[in-house]
């Protein structure tokens, strides 16, 4: 599911892009005010956009997605609705003229002064996206992820006569609009896919075990029902106020603004993961070639075409969104429209996601050379086990490097099987970490721990992917990964060293060999889940209280100012230290 969602998400993601890509802002903004007053569309761009939605529909459709019906207490079919666009409140307009908006709903509708009230609840509650949540039925140990789309829409007396006066009082952000649409619309598609429509198929494998085991499923289900929610991406989802959401939300998007304007040099050991993958060295040469020659193209302005990122595209393995759900573990959506905006733009400022979408289309190259050596068509030795693990068959990994390369020469995105394109999208993510809710504790994924649970994630990416890899190799008479893997320390402490020399950091004054070691191996991540209990070690160590480096940087950063206060000390309040910490880039250029 994880996989699969990732996957589909990006992909529709990447087409979404193109299509905007192609008009300009004038175009788009006639088509989103058509879409939302419900007119035939009257600019190029509306139908591009009406076809795009058509396709979605037809995706949810071939998925197997239904409609719950209350009434009749069954599931229907979908249907395509005419003139069908995701509507999305803007609750920072509608609080602002709340009278015109009530005196609209009393006059098209039959609501009553408490139904308007509890609407403007929902709206504010639920940053716009409003959750007609299906009942649920049966056990529903594996609950339906929302797609606003196909549920009952509680606005039926908006249709083509009014549409247009409830247009101001939606979102006029036609990107964030469909960024959630897709999200929620893959969610489900996929979850369906696998589950059923209320996860019949998880319903049936807990009454399975209950049998087997003796017990009542109500017990599996308490037993399991967090992990599974977890795993399935809705815990959580609904149990936190607004105020808490957006409160941890904001705090999330200051750290990382605090924390991470230099991330890209944590980021240099990506290169690795490609070669420890492979087993082979030359893996890292190509990843960072591969790096070198996106930045002379962005430098140079370069618009020609891109074979290479053309297939990443079609593919779904790279995406705008990738670097930013990496780095925040409850979800981009979990944050309102301002805050998604405001990490959007923030990690391509800092490099992150061109960088991450530089290492992610060289793993893809790495991948297709790598099937392209064990099917033998570089003249070597048949493995079977390099392309079973990516469930390919000898025929289906052929013929993929056989499309790539006709696809190279011709300068066109060949066509892969559903089959294939998993395969590949596999491989990368096993090359380039980018975690989710199966690697990481159950915890982590819940939305309200996440300022406790923020940047943690990495750490169970490096453990459960790069350095399980190398286990596995290894158990497999493969040596060269670990000793690749090992290559992750001097790599992240040269990193870290030329952004301090960079910047006229002098951070290694008075470090000795054994610091020097210390910071290599944790910067590289080699210790895996280990590095939490080195840190714990470290807080007692360091007169600080254990398990404090465990809490979150939002968490950390208070705790940092309230020992710079210097309360009951007779001593000045540390201001240098407090800027420090909490003003992007002071550390950087302060004489300190």
């Amino acid at each position: 599911l994880i996989a699969n969602r990732g996957q589909r998400a990006a992909q529709f993601h990447n087409r979404w892009s193109k299509l905007v890509g192609k008009f300009e802002k004038s175009e788009l903004s006639q088509a989103l005010a058509d879409a939302q007053a419900m007119r035939e569309p009257t600019t190029a761009a509306g139908r591009e956009v009406r076809k795009f939605l058509s396709d979605m529909y037809q995706y949810s459709d071939e998925a197997g997605v239904k409609r719950w019906d209350p009434e009749l207490r069954q599931y229907k079919d979908i249907v395509e609705m005419q003139n069908y666009f995701p509507r999305v409140w803007e609750h920072g307009y509608i609080s602002q003229h709340e009278d015109e908006f009530k005196t609209l709903l009393k006059k098209h509708s039959k609501m009553s002064d408490d139904e308007i009230d509890a609407l403007l609840r929902e709206i504010a509650e639920n940053d716009g996206r409003i959750e007609i949540l299906t009942e649920k039925v049966g056990l529903d140990a594996g609950f339906t992820p929302f797609q606003a789309s196909i549920s009952q829409r509680g606005f039926t007396f908006i249709d083509e006569s009014n549409a247009h006066e409830f247009a101001k009082f939606q979102s006029q952000d036609i990107n964030d609009i469909m960024a959630g649409y897709i999200e929620q619309a893959v969610h489900r598609a996929e979850y369906t896919r696998l589950f059923g429509n209320r996860g019949e198929v998880i319903d049936k494998l807990i009454q399975r075990a209950a049998v087997e085991d003796g017990i009542s499923p109500e017990e599996i289900i308490q037993t399991y029902r967090y992990h599974i929610d977890a795993l399935s991406g809705t815990l959580g989802s609904h149990s936190m106020g607004r105020g808490l959401r957006l409160a941890q939300a904001t705090a999330i998007t200051a750290q990382n603004i605090i924390l991470l304007p230099f991330a890209i040099f944590s980021q240099a050991i990506d290169g690795l993961g490609s070669s420890v993958r492979t087993g082979n060295i030359r893996a890292a040469k190509n990843a960072y070639g591969q790096v070198l020659k996106d930045m002379a193209r962005f430098a140079l302005r370069d618009k020609s075409y891109d074979y290479a990122q053309d297939v990443a595209e079609m593919l779904g393995v790279v995406s705008q969104e990738a670097a930013v759900h990496a780095v925040n573990n409850a979800g981009m959506f979990m944050m309102n429209k301002g805050l998604r905006n405001v990490n959007r733009h923030f990690f391509r400022w800092n490099g992150m996601s061109g960088w991450n979408d530089s290492m992610r289309k060289a793993a893809m190259i790495t991948g297709i050379q790598f099937l392209e050596q064990h099917t033998g068509l570089k003249g070597g030795k048949v493995d079977e086990r390099r392309f079973e693990e990516l469930g390919l068959t000898f025929e289906e990994a052929k013929d993929m490097v056989v499309r790539f390369r006709e696809g190279e020469k011709r300068g066109v995105a060949p066509e892969f099987s559903t089959t294939q394109a998993q395969a590949m999208y596999r491989f990368v993510d096993q090359a380039v970490i980018r975690p989710n809710a199966s690697m990481r504790a159950s915890w982590l994924s819940d939305p309200r721990w996440m300022i406790f649970a923020h940047l943690k994630q990495f750490t169970y990416g490096m453990h459960k992917v790069t350095i399980a890899r190398a286990m596995h190799e290894a158990d497999n008479d493969n040596a060269a990964s670990l000793a690749i893997l090992a290559g992750y320390a001097p790599m992240a402490l040269a990193a870290d060293m030329t952004k301090w020399a960079l910047l006229g950091m002098n951070v290694t004054e008075d470090w000795g060999t054994w610091d020097y070691m210390k910071h290599a191996v944790s910067r590289g991540g080699l210790l895996g889940l280990w590095e939490f209990g080195t840190n714990v070690a470290g807080d007692a160590g360091s007169g600080r209280i254990p398990g404090s480096s465990l809490v979150g940087p939002t968490v950390e950063h208070g705790m940092t100012i309230a020992r710079s206060l210097n309360v009951g000390v007779d001593k000045p309040v540390d201001w240098d230290r407090i800027a420090g910490r909490s003003l992007p880039g002071y550390k950087y250029i302060s004489s300190e």
